[in-house]
Parts: structure tokens; C-alpha cells; sequence
């Protein structure tokens, strides 16, 4: 096991205590970030996960009509031109089978995009600490982290909840790697597609984790806590 699953369990942890870390680090990462998390599902890009899932389907015309018909972010409610939106696709997934399928595909601006990559989320961050980027790449870097910090409803000096945020979507892909979760598929594309289909599927999948961490809680199961406080802080 890794470095970061003994961490998160303090001991060697087994096969039988990965959905309870699952669970708990999902309840952890959907605390700092509600609305608007990196992204900890090791998947390709939108559209090569859902043509190999959809093969004989025209899935880049499909996501292009998709990205069309939209007035905005579908995250942060931002208006932007449509060559400013991209889609999102956010997964299921079952540590009982382990497979992974989608929920939704959902269309984002580009703020949205870059929050969403955590690989290249972690390599801003880095540089920024080691103070190798440019003017203009540390005034991205700021306002990337002023929007993660506004989508979802944090105060402008909790700083910190974003590499909180970081490390819990990290170690969750650390989990997701080791499992190795094949693709699968639980709907039709076209519900994929559907705002109100979407939303639904989410709100199921979010009452069933919240029941897996009640469940967790009750049996002394391993909660996991990101690092620092997740708590806000106010200027004083």
C-alpha cells in the first residue's frame, strides 16, 4: 500500500478498508469543496472516456451540441462564450464492484477546468511556493484560487482550504490508482446529458456516501480528516 493510504488509516490498512476510506475521504473533500473540487477520478479527457464507453456513438458532435446549448458554467453560473466552455464529466464510484461509470457530463468555464485538474492544480501550486512563476502566471494562479475559494462559499482569507482540498482529492486518486477501477456504464449518453437527470443521479449518489459515512461513524469506522482546519476563519 502507499505512503499516503497508511497515513490516512495508521497502520498497513486492508482490502476490507477501502470503502470506509473511500467514504471518508469523499465526506472530507465535499466539506472543503462543495461546489467545486479537483478532480481525483485518474480518467482521460470527457470525450475519450466516453467513446471508449460509447463506441458507435458520434460522442465529440454529442459534446459539441452539448457545449451549444449552454448559456454558461454550469458550476459557478459564469457567462461565457462557448470557446471559454469545455465538459466535465463526474463519475460514480462503486468500491463494492469496482468499476467507475458517469453521472453527468456537465459543461465548465475554464476556471472551473483548471481547479478541476488536479495534476496541473498540485504543479501551479508548487510553483508558486517555490516562487518560479512569472507575474503574470502567479496573478493566474491568485485568481484561480480566489475563484475556487468564491464557487464555494469561503471567505477570502481560508486560503488554506484549498491545498486542503488538494491533499484530500490527492490521496483519494492515490486509492482510486491502486484499485485500478475499469470504466463502466450505467445510463444512456443522451440521460448524461439531461440537467435534471444529472442532478438526480447526483443527489442519489450524495444521500448513499452520506449513508456510508453515518454507517462508518457508528462502527468506529476509518474517518479520514484532511490536514489543517476545514472550520472557516474570520478576520478578526
Amino acid at each position: 500500500m502507499s505512503a499516503v493510504w497508511m497515513a490516512g488509516n495508521g497502520s498497513g490498512g486492508s482490502d476490507a478498508d477501502v470503502p470506509s476510506a473511500l467514504a471518508s475521504l469523499t465526506a472530507a473533500l465535499r466539506e472543503l469543496a462543495p461546489r467545486l473540487a479537483p478532480n481525483a477520478v485518474p480518467t482521460p479527457s470527457a470525450a475519450s472516456a466516453l467513446a471508449q464507453l460509447y463506441p458507435g456513438q458520434n460522442v465529440g458532435q454529442l459534446l459539441r451540441d452539448h457545449v451549444g446549448k449552454s448559456a454558461g458554467c454550469a458550476v459557478c453560473n459564469k457567462i461565457v462564450t462557448q470557446d471559454e466552455l469545455s465538459c466535465d464529466v463526474e463519475w460514480d464510484i462503486d468500491s463494492n464492484t469496482r468499476r467507475m461509470s458517469p453521472l453527468t457530463c456537465r459543461v465548465i468555464c475554464k476556471q472551473c477546468v483548471a481547479v478541476r485538474d488536479l495534476p496541473s492544480l498540485i504543479m501551479r501550486l508548487t510553483r508558486l511556493a517555490v516562487a518560479h512563476d512569472k507575474a503574470t502566471d502567479r496573478s493566474s494562479t491568485e485568481n484561480l484560487l480566489r475563484h475556487f475559494l468564491q464557487v464555494n462559499g469561503h471567505d477570502v482569507a481560508d486560503v488554506h482550504l484549498l491545498q486542503d482540498a488538494i491533499s484530500v482529492a490527492y490521496s483519494l486518486m492515490v486509492l482510486y490508482r491502486e484499485l485500478r477501477l475499469p470504466l463502466a456504464t450505467s445510463r444512456p449518453l443522451s440521460n448524461l446529458l439531461e440537467p435534471k437527470a444529472a442532478t438526480g443521479a447526483i443527489q442519489t449518489g450524495s444521500q448513499l456516501k452520506r449513508a456510508t459515512v453515518a454507517s462508518n461513524t457508528g462502527t468506529g469506522g476509518g474517518n479520514v480528516q484532511p490536514k489543517g482546519r476545514v472550520k472557516k476563519r474570520r478576520k478578526t
